[in-house]
C-alpha cells in the first residue's frame, strides 16, 4: 500500500508529490534490509555470533596445529631429584646462619648478639619439619639449637652497649658450630661435579 504526501520543493512548482514505502514489500530482501536496519534481538545475536565467528575459523586451524606440535610438552611430568631437594632447600638456610653466627662473634652490641632468635625464623620449629628429611636438614635443625644455646648462655657479656664483650669462649663455640655445619655439607654438591666431569 502507498501513500502520498504534499514535500516542498525547491522547483517552480511549489508542491509535489513524493510517495512513502511503509515496507509493504515481502520479498526476501526487502525483510532482510529491514532487519539490518532496525534487528531484532535474535537478528542482533545472530549477526553478532556471524562476525565473531569469521576471523574464529581463520585462527582455529593454526591454534589446532600449535597444540598438536606441543601436547608432547605440556604433558610430559616433570620431577625433580629427591636427593637434589633434601640438599638445596637446607643449604639455602646456611649462608644465614654463618652471617648471623660472624655479626655475633664481633657484636659489639646487644642487637648484634640478640637480634635474631635462633628458635624463630628459618629456625622456627616448623619451617625445620618442612625441610626434607636427611641429613642436612638434620645439621641445620642442630646448628640451630647450638647457636640458641650459645646465644642464651653468654647474653649477660653483651646486655648493655657499654659493657658489651663477647667471651673467647663463645667465639670459640661459634666457629665449631660453623665448622660442623660445613663439614656436613661439604658433600652436599658432590654428585653434581661428578656429573659435570662425566659429560662429554
Amino acid at each position: 500500500m502507498s501513500a502520498f504526501i504534499l514535500a516542498v520543493s525547491s522547483s517552480p512548482d511549489p508542491y509535489r508529490i513524493a510517495p512513502i514505502d511503509f515496507g509493504d514489500n515481502d520479498s526476501a530482501f526487502a525483510r532482510f534490509r529491514r532487519q539490518l536496519r532496525n534487528p531484532s534481538l535474535p537478528t542482533f545475536i545472530i549477526l553478532t555470533l556471524v562476525v565473531l565467528a569469521v576471523p574464529v575459523l581463520i585462527l582455529l586451524p593454526g591454534f589446532y596445529s600449535g597444540a598438536r606440535e606441543n601436547i608432547g610438552y605440556f604433558t610430559t611430568e616433570f620431577t625433580v631429584n629427591l636427593f637434589e631437594l633434601r640438599v638445596a632447600v637446607p643449604s639455602n638456610i646456611v649462608p644465614y646462619l654463618r652471617q648471623r653466627m660472624e655479626i655475633m662473634r664481633d657484636a659489639s652490641d646487644p642487637t648484634e648478639w640478640n637480634g635474631v632468635s635462633f628458635e624463630s625464623g628459618p629456625c622456627n620449629l616448623d619451617n625445620l619439619t618442612a625441610l626434607p628429611e636427611g641429613k642436612y636438614a638434620d645439621a641445620v635443625a642442630v646448628a640451630c639449637e647450638r647457636i640458641h644455646t650459645v646465644q642464651t648462655t653468654y647474653g649477660a657479656s653483651c646486655a648493655d652497649a657499654a659493657t658489651c664483650a663477647i667471651p673467647d669462649a663463645a667465639v670459640r663455640e661459634l666457629d665449631a658450630i660453623e665448622s660442623d655445619l660445613l663439614l656436613e655439607f661439604s658433600d652436599a654438591y658432590s654428585y653434581l661435579a661428578e656429573e659435570q666431569t662425566s659429560e662429554p
